[in-house]
Formats: structure tokens, sequence, C-alpha cells
């Protein structure tokens, strides 16, 4: 494994939060070239910012987790003290970065206090209050706003219905792979309350309202991708790819939701896939805003990003240790 540092800070799915920002710019008409460049490494410093808060804040809890033993903080390879002092280096960092990035617009300054105040309300709260995840889908769409205010100046029926396809895509993330994830952990869980049982004999019983709560996030996303096709324009290939897309999700969801032998690592590979998946789904569904070449570019990159860095911080291409 490389440094625990980018352990520490979950590079890997920085390959999410990238291009989510860069959607804003796409969305406000910013066609591909160097203005993008600031914008990616501005989400690289608050995506290593806000995951360095979430494992500060979740120490107690993590290392009473033999899953997480192999965590940075958890095995003495970073000390909370330096990671405390990089934290602070990285709030200040993307504060800075922001303003200068918004252009002095103040509806992209008011997104940028959301997207970082909401994701530390979300790192504070989440292991005590089960409706976190709102709080950190506020910050996600936030990301895009941020970036599409420092170009635009109104919103657009297609933003608002992507700005959906967002909130859908982090409320399932977090509300039910966070949760699914961490069903052994003496955290917090929605899943635990909507009547989802792990027992010590490693087998986990799936509650009906459970998988009624998932679907209940997923199915809108799925439904959405085909109205924000329609408003972008996009071709009939693009539909078509969208949908062999979407049966993937479905099939990697339905998989997660089952009752059986709880398998984290199983688990956590199928949550990367959705992720992977549903954030692809989207950028197919705008291929008629932004063209091909720039559809292909935020497919390609992102995916050689998270497999790249899976490969080098956890020694595996699909699956991370987390």
């Amino acid at each position: 494994m490389t440094s625990p540092w980018l352990r520490l800070i979950r590079i890997h799915t920085a390959s999410l939060t990238q291009p989510v920002v860069l959607l804003g710019l796409v969305l406000a008409d910013v066609r591909i070239g160097w203005r993008w460049i600031p914008y990616a490494l501005f989400a690289v410093v608050y995506h290593a910012g806000g995951f360095l808060q979430n494992n500060i804040l979740d120490f107690r809890h993590d290392r009473l987790d033999p899953a997480k033993a192999h965590f940075p903080l958890i095995s003495g390879e970073v000390s909370l003290r330096h990671a405390k002092g990089l934290f602070t280096g990285l709030t200040v960092l993307t504060f800075l970065a922001g303003l200068c990035l918004s252009h002095g617009r103040w509806l992209s300054i008011i997104f940028l206090v959301s997207l970082m105040g909401f994701g530390w309300l979300y790192n504070w709260r989440c292991k005590q209050d089960v409706l976190s995840p709102a709080y950190i889908a506020t910050a996600f769409v936030s990301l895009p706003l941020f970036s599409y205010f420092a170009y635009a100046f109104r919103l657009t029926p297609l933003i608002i219905w992507s700005l959906f396809y967002m909130a859908f895509l982090m409320l399932f993330q977090i509300a039910v792979e966070g949760y699914m994830k961490d069903i052994q952990s003496d955290k917090v869980s929605l899943l635990k309350r909507l009547g989802t049982v792990y027992h010590e004999n490693g087998r986990i019983d799936v509650s009906f309202r459970t998988k009624l709560f998932a679907w209940g996030l997923k199915v809108p996303g799925l439904i959405l991708f085909v109205v924000i096709w329609h408003l972008a324009g996009s071709d009939t290939f693009s539909f078509w790819l969208g949908l062999t897309i979407a049966s993937g999700v479905l099939g990697a969801s339905y998989m997660l939701m089952k009752s059986g032998t709880f398998d984290n690592r199983k688990r956590v590979r199928l949550c990367a896939i959705i992720e992977v998946l549903s954030y692809n789904l989207l950028v197919i569904a705008l291929q008629g805003q932004m063209g091909w070449s720039t559809t292909i570019f935020l497919i390609v990159c992102p995916i050689g990003w998270f497999l790249l860095f899976n490969r080098l911080t956890w020694n595996t291409w699909i699956t991370p240790r987390v």
C-alpha cells in the first residue's frame, strides 16, 4: 500500500467529487479547457478535507470496529494531532480557493459556504442523527451549484432536474450503502430502525421496509435519467446505453439488498459498482448538452482515477477496503 495519508483522505473516491463540480461547468456552458483544471483541483482539496474530518470524528467508533483496524488513524500510521492539523490547513485552502473560483458572484459564494457547512454538519452528526444523509446530500448538490453560478446567472430546467438526480444518488449512497457497510458497528443506523437485523453469526436479514426505502431512493433516479436525457436533447444511442447502465444499477442494488450471509467486501464492491454506474448514467443523460467528446472524457477519466488510486492505496482494482 502507498501513503497512509492517501488512504485517510480516500483519494480514490475523489473520482466522483471532481466530475460533479465539473458538471456544474458543463451545465453553465463552460466547455472543456484550462478553466476546468482549478475546479478539479478544488474538488480534490474539498474531498480530502471532508474525509479527513470524517475519519477524525469517527475515530472513537472505528477503533471498536474490527473491519476498520487497518484504517491509518486506528493502526497508528497517522496521529490524530497531525490529522487535525492537516484538516485545518485544507479547510482554509478550500475556502480561499473557493472564493477565487467564485469570481465574486454572491450565489456561488453562498453555495461554497453551503457545501462546506453541510459537509461539516454531516461529519459531526452522522453517527447520532439518522437524518444526516440529508446534510451530505445538500453539500453534494451545492458542489455543482458553486461552479455553475461562478459563470451562470439563473437556473434552467436541465440543472434543476440534474440536481434532483444528484440528491437521490447521494441519499442512496449514504442512507442505504453507507448504513449497510457499517451494519456491524455500534453507529446509529437508519436500516436497523427500519427492521434490518445483523446477527452475530454473520447473517443479515434485510427487512421489507428497508427494501422499500432503498428502492424509493433508487427508482426516481432512473426515471430522472429519461427526463434529463430528453431535456438535454441527447441522441438515441445514449438512451439505449443509459438503459443498459440502468439495468446494471438495478441488478447491483438488488444484490446489495439481499438477505443472507453478510460478506462486507462483497457489499463494498457492490456499493462501488452502484456509485460508478449511477454517476455515469447522469453523464450519459447529458450527452446532448456537452457532446460525445466531453461525455467520454467525463466517463473515462473518473473510472481511470478510481482504478489507479484504488490499486495504489488498497492494492485492489474495484473493492476499496473502506
